[in-house]
C-alpha cells in the first residue's frame, strides 16, 4: 500500500476506510446476536440460575472481541475523515 497522492486517492481511502468500518461494527453485531442467540436457547431454568461456565467464557470472548471490533472502526472512521479532509485540501478547499 502507497500513500495517496491525489485528491481521487486520498476519497478512495476514505472509502477503503469507511467500508471497513462498516465491516468492524457488522463483526460486533453479529458476535452480539450469537451470545443473544445462546442466551435464548437455554432452558427456562437455566436462565434463572447463575450463567452457565460455557457461557460465560463465550460471553467474555465476544465481549472482548466486540470491544475491539467497535475500536477498530472507530480508529478506521477516524482514517476515512483524515483522507476526506486530505482530499478536499489538495483540491483547494
Amino acid at each position: 500500500m502507497k500513500a495517496p497522492r491525489t485528491p481521487e486517492e486520498h476519497f478512495a481511502r476514505a472509502a477503503e476506510y469507511e467500508r471497513k468500518a462498516k465491516e468492524y461494527r457488522q463483526e460486533a453485531a453479529l458476535h452480539k446476536k450469537m451470545v443473544d442467540d445462546e442466551v435464548k436457547a437455554l432452558p427456562p431454568k437455566l436462565r434463572s440460575e447463575p450463567e452457565p461456565g460455557w457461557l460465560k467464557k463465550m460471553r467474555r470472548h465476544c465481549e472482548d472481541y466486540m470491544e475491539k471490533a467497535q475500536a477498530l472502526a472507530q480508529e478506521a472512521e477516524r482514517f476515512a475523515e483524515y483522507h476526506r479532509i486530505r482530499g478536499k485540501e489538495m483540491q483547494g478547499q
